[in-house]
């Protein structure tokens, strides 16, 4: 019918009709006008930036970190300003174990072949290092968090500090696209991804955005840029970040990223906050056989995590016990006559425990269930209205354990005091006082018993005897 309209319409006025071909042709032509535009436009060139690696593949990674700005901290009603500055490097072999998918984490091993920092506050000055025993480290990665362990050992709170850095070089791959896309293309990476790289345990809001900017046969960058909220150790942290990545497009992976950030984080129950700036750059090469990695040298070797081998190691200031403990106990101080730590579960503080050793008493004898039970309720004095437990047993470790539960009230808060008397057969004895709100004893749930199994003495003994505070402190005894 559209032809045929044609056809008159174009005849009209004309003293001769067009010719079956011209009029064919005409006809053709305005059924174009018809078609979709789409259908003569060329379709944008898409490209596929990742290949998933395989297991047993593997990488050197060099990673370089500095960071500046300030620590803040809560001095009674005031907050003061610390200058924060921060030079790192880290540099790694590492292979893949296990690529993870959604049912099972993702694993790998690293040998540690240089981790070291440099950390100045205000005129003060520490560097870290990782003890050469623990190269060898595992890693698990699933939904965002990381978990690095040493097989056969226990790292230090510091040593784990120092490797649990920005830039994980196992998760660089999760911020490309799983699909083609186009030059100047946009995408949204994940959470699980941005959490991991940023060392976040949770991302509650993110508009960061990545985009394939330049593409050639042998490489691609992709920039990054936006803002995150999130949160550590259940204290708040927003991060404003620009990143560029460099993918290496035969293999198929993240060959470098440096990233720009600032970061203001808030203060919490243990651990200062921040106001920083951050400079990273990681680098990967792929390697051939790792000796240090290779099937025969991982042999017989726990590369799961599993709860003893997450523990942190810890030694008294004046050398006088180790203690292997749980990670979300932080300690605030490690004096000659106390160690004091924290229980932060998720940014709350849960209880806190007061640590002492202490030497055999000054008659011998070895202190009985009546006489500790008593000095407890010499220290709590009016504060405690009824004990619950008195409890004498052998712990797996062949240590001696006296254990006294006692509540009462606090200026009308309800508190549960769990006192630990620790002996061995050699004398040497410790004192762990804990306490927490009664509301929090079902959270608090075995914390104390997991702590005091993983104390252990050394082989001389001490010489001060500290005695129970009220507060659960403890004192010098004279």
């Amino acid at each position: 019918m559209r032809r045929l309209l044609v056809c008159n319409s174009l005849s009209n006025g004309s003293s001769r009709p067009l010719s079956a071909l011209a009029a064919v042709a005409i006809s053709f032509a305005a059924q174009l006008t018809w078609l979709p535009i789409f259908n003569f436009a060329k379709a944008a060139e898409t490209y596929r930036l990742r290949t998933p690696i395989k297991a047993g593949e593997a990488w050197r990674v060099q990673l370089a970190l500095h960071v500046q700005g300030e620590l803040k901290l809560t001095a009674g009603q005031k907050l003061e300003k610390l200058p924060l500055k921060v030079e790192g490097a880290l540099e790694y072999k590492e292979r893949l174990l296990v690529p993870g998918d959604k049912t099972q984490p993702l694993r790998a091993v690293r040998h540690y072949d240089q981790a070291e920092a440099r950390i100045e506050i205000r005129s003060g000055k520490v560097e870290p290092r990782l003890d050469p025993q623990r190269r060898l480290v595992a890693v698990e990665v699933s939904q965002g968090n990381t978990r690095l362990f040493s097989p056969g050992s226990n790292f230090t709170r510091e040593e784990l500090d120092l490797i649990d850095c920005l830039g994980n070089s196992l998760v660089l791959d999760d911020l490309l696209p799983a699909g083609p896309v186009a030059k100047d293309q946009s995408w949204t990476p994940g959470n699980d991804a941005l959490a991991a790289l940023l060392c976040l345990d949770a991302i509650s809001q993110s508009d960061v955005s990545a985009t394939l900017s330049t593409i050639d046969e042998r490489s691609a960058i992709v920039k990054l840029a936006g803002s995150v909220s999130g949160a550590v150790d259940g204290v708040s942290s927003e991060i404003r970040l620009k990143a560029t990545c460099r993918v290496d497009r035969r293999l198929g992976r993240v060959s470098a990223l440096s990233l720009s950030l600032s970061e203001v984080r808030a203060i919490g129950h243990a651990a200062p906050g921040l106001e920083v700036t951050t400079q990273l750059t990681v680098a990967l090469e792929p390697l051939g056989i790792v000796p240090e990695l290779s099937n025969k040298a991982l042999e017989g070797i726990e590369l799961k995590p599993t709860t003893a081998g997450m523990r942190l190691r810890h030694v008294a200031d004046d050398g006088r016990w180790q203690l292997l403990y749980d990670p979300r106990w932080q300690i605030m101080t490690d004096q000659k006559d106390l160690t004091l730590l924290r229980l932060i579960d998720r940014g709350e503080l849960v209880a806190q425990c007061n640590l002492a050793s202490v030497p055999s008493s000054k008659d011998g004898g070895v202190a009985s269930p009546a006489r500790f039970h008593s000095e407890v309720r010499d220290a709590l004095g009016q504060h405690a209205a009824e004990v619950e437990q008195v409890v004498e047993r052998r712990l797996s470790s062949g240590m001696r354990m006296l254990m006294v539960v006692a509540s009462g009230e606090v200026s009308g808060l309800k508190v549960q005091w769990r006192y630990y008397h620790l002996s061995n057969d050699k004398g040497q004895e410790a004192i762990a006082a804990f306490t927490l709100e009664s509301s929090l004893a079902d959270r608090f749930a075995g914390a104390d018993m997991l702590l005091v199994g993983g104390l252990s003495f050394p082989a001389e003994k001490v010489a001060q005897k500290p005695a129970v505070g009220a507060d659960g402190a403890t004192s010098s005894r004279h």
